[in-house]
């Protein structure tokens, strides 16, 4: 058995609007890297007289840098890559490395022979399985370094004595991600947090390389002006959306793109029993509600089977008190209590959205037991 055609069409469209999404993310960054390097060539390679307008306008515009506190914290905030990025892989280097080797048997068969059988009826490839040491019920689809798909189930989860039914409805959920493609893969430069944020960066340096290439160019009566004030527009946009508290809900919702409503439809197709996922869902939930902690804490938190109502809010505070606490200015200027305003604001809509999540997701399974498939209703 393999999954029906309309099931194979739902996620090819998932996945191309997914694709779509993060193409219109990113082109503004990359339209205005473009625009700016193109004008820099091309006063640079026409009027040589520029070069001797460059130095000492460049020699203004550092002492105004180095004279403005709110303009050095743009920068800063704007352009943290290395030190989020080097902390991300250590999180997610950390949450998956902590596998045990002694655990109970005939439970990690169950799952074991769950998962090669949801592959079976799925027609899919079989990923790795492995144990999380971590006493909290749950489990997630993920890319190791060597990017092999992969399922991590935890400890608590093989204590938890969870029904073969159940654990059958859990491996088709967490199958159905790598099918999907919204498995858990290591951070790097590409992914979409990160190099957005690579482009933004760079073209506010190439803007402000730029700018005493404007004022000290012979002629303004080019196109190469219209090149520089369609890039300056553009840059001033995405400076006023990127601190807009919409714009940032969008663009988390973006990157961590994790349709758990297509997951679960496509993992009753698989099993045919809304019910066991159900009972899964509220048996996990109730389990994890009970803990405080989160197998491998805030970093993998979107990506597991069911993930406690604010702890991807958490998640992203946490993260952008990290990448700002090297960056913090002594003196706090207007910009920094105006972002700190936009990230609380953020947090408490994420908050807000995470909330109804499980209930959304049960309610999801009660239209599929009425024969209305939401997530496979495309127009």
């Amino acid at each position: 058995m393999t999954l029906e055609p309309r099931v194979i069409l739902s996620i090819k469209k998932y996945r191309r609007k997914v694709v779509i999404e993060k193409i219109a993310l990113l082109f503004p960054y990359i339209a205005t890297n473009i625009l700016f390097i193109a004008f820099i060539l091309i006063e640079m390679l026409t009027y040589k007289a520029c070069y001797y307008y460059l130095l000492p306008v460049l020699i203004f515009f550092v002492i105004l840098f180095r004279l403005s506190p709110t303009l050095r914290e743009l920068f800063g905030l704007i352009s943290p890559l290395y030190l989020s990025i080097k902390n991300e892989e250590k999180r997610f280097s950390l949450a998956l490395s902590r596998t045990i080797s002694s655990y109970d048997r005939n439970e990690y068969l169950k799952f074991k022979n769950a998962l090669e059988g949801v592959c079976i009826a799925s027609g899919s490839k079989c990923p790795r399985l492995f144990l999380l040491d971590d006493p909290v019920p749950n489990a997630l689809a993920c890319k190791l370094d060597n990017k092999v798909p992969s399922i991590a189930i935890t400890k608590g989860l093989l204590e938890l004595d969870v029904p073969v039914n159940e654990a059958n409805a859990i491996m088709a959920h967490e199958l159905a991600h790598i099918i999907i493609g919204e498995d858990l893969n290591p951070p790097s430069l590409i992914s979409p947090e990160f190099f957005s944020g690579f482009l933004f960066s760079t073209s506010l340096i190439f803007g402000f390389v730029a700018l005493p290439l404007a004022i000290a160019a012979v002629s303004v009566k080019d196109i190469s002006y219209i090149l520089f004030i369609i890039a300056a527009i553009i840059l001033v946009a995405l400076i006023a959306l990127q601190y807009s508290q919409r714009f940032v809900i969008k663009f988390l919702e973006l990157i961590y793109k994790h349709s758990d409503y297509l997951a679960d439809s496509i993992a009753i197709k698989i099993t045919g029993d809304p019910t066991a996922l159900e009972n899964a869902i509220r048996r996990i939930e109730h389990a994890v509600r009970k803990n405080e902690s989160l197998p491998g804490g805030l970093a993998l938190a979107k990506y597991l089977f069911v993930t406690p109502p604010g702890s991807i809010s958490d998640y992203f505070l946490e993260s952008t008190f990290e990448v700002e606490k090297p960056l913090m200015p002594r003196r706090k200027t207007f910009l920094w209590y105006l972002l700190r305003r936009i990230v609380s604001n953020a947090w408490f809509q994420i908050l807000h959205i995470e909330v109804w999540m499980i209930e959304e997701r049960l309610r999801n399974i009660e239209l599929i037991k009425q024969g209305y498939w939401k997530a496979f209703e495309w127009k």
